[in-house]
């Protein structure tokens, strides 16, 4: 382990490391070295937390003259007794709890003239799905506020995505809904394998003929897809189906439904982003939902055809710019 001398190396020292990192047969040793030696004058520099060490070791001046300078002029005694005050009534639960549940990372500029920006979301999907069972038990009113709240800011819009999630989930499953208006889109598929889908022709924006209508009750049904029988996927059109958190998801829910002819699965992927993509890797799971349909056919003794129709679930508004 590399021991850190008093005196930290300037910024002269650290570009000739890495200098020297390009002509060294110890490449990474050297690489290492340098990558210390930056972490090492941004934390001294502009503190411990990552984001400031980001800040300290891509736009110092920025960050120095700008923010901090900035912070330190309004940096009044009574202020620094309301940070003392506030520091000390939230270590507890909320402290200790929120960095074990969310993480703030680095969201880069669509625009390259402009600094990267910051935002926070759950740490993992499996988190995020969790926190979404639980919003599922808040009252209308108090999910609509969230999502107000959440939606404000580009910084929390990631919050206000598993909001609006929890909502689509109870308006499909029972009916109950808080705004804003969930509105689901067809997709059409290219017809590869794995398919790509977009929202042409935009004019097709209604729910399938046996897509979930909104004033019938659903039991939510969590499927599990390291089960390869899918043995919780059953002909009820009483079901709304949830899969369990995935790595890479490529949609939120689905429901199947069937009558003498037709059994018609519907693919739900629930976003509030104006550009979305989908993962291939969730592909997969289609076809284990269709194997799993066509066996029970088989074992119906059923000709029925089997569909599949993708929607995408947008804030009505949003949908709307789609036309």
């Amino acid at each position: 382990m590399a021991r850190w001398r008093r005196t930290s190396p300037s910024p002269a020292e650290a570009l000739e490391v890495l200098r020297k990192a390009g002509q060294s047969q110890a490449l990474m040793d050297n690489v290492k070295d340098a990558l210390e030696i930056l972490v090492h004058n941004a934390t001294e520099e502009f503190s411990f937390i990552p984001r400031d060490v980001y800040d300290g070791i891509f736009m110092s001046q920025d960050t120095e003259s700008r923010l901090h300078a900035r912070g330190l002029r309004r940096l009044h005694p009574t202020r620094l007794e309301e940070i003392v005050q506030s520091f000390s009534d939230n270590y507890g639960p909320a402290f200790t709890v929120s960095h074990c549940v969310a993480a703030v990372f680095p969201r880069p500029s669509a625009h390259p003239l402009n600094s990267d920006d910051w935002a926070i979301d759950f740490k993992s999907i499996r988190i995020a799905r969790q926190a979404t069972e639980l919003m599922q038990l808040q009252d209308v009113e108090r999910l609509r506020e969230m999502y107000e709240f959440f939606h404000e800011f580009p910084e929390t819009s990631a919050f206000a995505g598993w909001v609006f999630e929890a909502m689509v989930h109870r308006m499909f499953s029972d009916g109950r809904q808080s705004g804003p208006t969930p509105q689901p889109v067809r997709m059409i598929s290219d017809g590869y394998d794995p398919p790509v889908f977009s929202t042409d022709p935009p004019s097709s924006t209604s729910l399938s003929p046996f897509g979930p209508p909104r004033a019938r009750t659903r039991a939510v049904t969590q499927v599990n897809f390291a089960d390869r029988q899918l043995s919780d996927i059953t002909f009820d059109n009483r079901k709304y189906y949830i899969p369990t958190a995935a790595a890479h998801p490529l949609f939120d829910s689905f429901t199947i439904d069937m009558d003498l002819h037709m059994v018609v699965i519907s693919v739900f992927r629930i976003t509030i982003s104006k550009k979305h993509e989908g993962s291939a890797e969730g592909y997969p799971h289609i076809r284990k939902i269709i194997r799993r349909v066509r066996k029970l056919l088989k074992e119906a003794d059923s000709n029925a055809t089997v569909r599949v129709e993708y929607f995408l679930v947008l804030p009505v508004a949003d949908a709307r710019r789609l036309e």
